[in-house]
């Protein structure tokens, strides 16, 4: 098992302990010693899912992969900004920027390049850059693609969101 699908099945235990959890499919006529049996189980389960997670050393979703080149400061991330808005990284940036403006979380790769309509190939190194930068991140939400296929959720980081108040028209 590769390192990615480990990463995966680890995430995806963590989902499924916890949807059980909240749901433990039970119903009003269900004794209540059953209930605390079960709901100690499903407990231990996702306890059990969330040590294995860690014990694989797995990154913070929350934080950047990489932070190699990534702005230390808000103004440059702004000056970053500037000289990249026009590009290609820029767009897929502003796109991200715009879902999270309207209450959305992020985007996946694919939802940007349906909005942007180009290829994978051209929007997909643009988001690693933008991660590997700091502008994007991880959001630890997953959403299908139109393929069917399972894909990361894409947000802003919080320097970007402050690099961004100082870039003027930004839109």
């Amino acid at each position: 098992m590769t390192r990615t699908s480990q990463c995966r099945a680890a995430e995806m235990a963590v989902i499924d302990a916890a949807v059980a959890y909240i749901n433990p499919g039970i119903d009003d006529e269900t004794p209540s010693g059953e209930f605390f049996k079960l709901a100690n189980t499903l407990a231990g389960r996702l306890q059990k899912a969330v040590d294995d997670y860690i014990a694989l050393g797995l990154q913070n979703p929350g934080d950047a992969f990489a932070n190699t080149g990534a702005p230390q400061t808000a103004h440059e991330a702004a000056e970053w900004m500037r000289k990249h808005a026009t590009l290609l990284a820029g767009r897929v940036f502003q796109e991200i920027y715009k879902a999270h403006l309207v209450g959305a979380v992020g985007l996946t790769t694919d939802a940007v390049e349906v909005r942007l309509q180009r290829s994978h190939q051209s929007v997909s190194p643009r988001v690693t850059d933008l991660r590997n930068k700091g502008w994007v991140r991880d959001s630890g939400l997953i959403r299908q693609t139109r393929f069917g296929r399972k894909a990361v959720v894409w947000a802003p980081t919080s320097l970007a969101l402050e690099a961004l108040h100082q870039v003027e028209a930004w839109s």
